[in-house]
């Protein structure tokens, strides 16, 4: 396990946070309930071995991989994301991803808590991908 302990809590209130995209460290633990703003990274089997023969230092930096995105960059992007002013009534979501005939709509801007962020594109799009399976299946 590797625990560490950060400025301030950027992670929401889950106990346990589950990283998919890696193999040495696939569980996280929430230890802010110490009142600290913790992490903990646990790590198992093979990865364990190999990362407990590492010196502390390179170890955390195994662990605290950083991806940055060129989202400002990038010429697809140009670091536009949606952005609703103050006032906007909560329907334009519903609104925003309205089905019109055939054609479904998801991304970020169709989610009505995590409007502007990838995880509301990630979760609109699931819905839209349900209510084109269940269209699909009823034909």
């Amino acid at each position: 396990k590797i625990f560490m302990k950060f400025g301030y809590c950027f992670w929401d209130d889950s106990r346990y946070l589950l990283c998919r995209s890696s193999r040495a460290f696939p569980v996280w633990q929430n230890l802010t309930d110490l009142g600290m703003p913790i992490l903990v990274a646990h790590c198992t089997g093979d990865a364990a071995r190999r990362l407990e023969a590492l010196p502390l230092a390179e170890a955390a930096d195994e662990a605290l991989q950083v991806h940055m995105t060129g989202w400002l960059s990038d010429p697809k992007f140009r670091g536009a994301y949606s952005f609703l002013p103050t006032g906007t009534p909560r329907t334009i979501f519903d609104e925003l991803g309205t089905p019109h005939g055939r054609v479904h709509f998801a991304g970020e801007a169709c989610h009505p808590r995590y409007s502007g962020f990838m995880h509301g594109a990630l979760l609109s799009g699931l819905s839209a991908a349900q209510a084109v399976a269940s269209e699909l299946h009823r034909h």
